[in-house]
């Protein structure tokens, strides 16, 4: 998928296709286009601040840490989703990991080009910032994939058949056997309608 194509992807889907026109088309004006493989992280669990993206194509898994199975799969992004908000807004390290489930093709703005954005128009903090909202939104309307206690044995069993995440063995394993994907009563959120711009 070329830039323009990936531009009109995310303009219409999902989070970036409720903002003003004006945001919109000065944050994809500083938009890049990058490629990951299936099963390559786009960033890790604690790894310095960064770009922040919206897919274009493909799927990530949103790892988050648990104290038991290490990390957990939390949520699937697909077209249309942005993360990484935090880091390049507030300078924080990452609180979660992201891995291209399959090949996968991302928008990104980089820290610099973020923190230019918001020098330039300072009132444009509402709308970067109002990305933490929707996906927090996202993470409390698929709060049921989080393990309950019979999920939690059933993870935990996972991990001592196959091995502790980390290890050679184990990781890969885990990563394919728990979280939403194998959650019986996971549910995906609606999409919401775009707004007309």
């Amino acid at each position: 998928m070329d830039l323009e194509a990936a531009k009109t992807v995310v303009s219409q889907r999902g989070w970036l296709s409720y903002q003003p026109g004006a945001f919109r088309d000065e944050l994809l004006r500083r938009a890049a286009l990058r490629s990951y493989c299936g099963g390559e992280y786009i960033y890790h669990l604690e790894d310095a601040p960064g770009m922040m993206f919206g897919i274009v194509e493909g799927a990530v898994i949103i790892g988050v840490p648990h104290p038991i199975v290490g990390l957990y799969q939390a949520h699937l992004g697909r077209p249309g989703d942005w993360y990484g908000e935090a880091a390049a807004l507030h300078g924080v390290t990452r609180r979660v990991a992201v891995e291209a489930r399959v090949p996968v093709q991302i928008l990104y703005l980089s820290i610099e080009a973020v923190q230019e954005m918001l020098q330039e128009q300072p009132s444009w903090q509402r709308n970067l910032s109002s990305l933490l909202l929707w996906n927090l939104e996202n993470a409390i309307r698929t709060r049921d994939s989080r393990p309950d206690g019979a999920r939690m044995r059933e993870i935990v069993d996972t991990v001592r058949r196959q091995g502790w995440p980390g290890s050679p063995e184990g990781s890969h394993r885990i990563a394919t056997n728990t979280g939403p994907a194998r959650h019986d009563e996971w549910s995906v959120p609606q999409e919401r309608s775009p707004r007309a711009a």
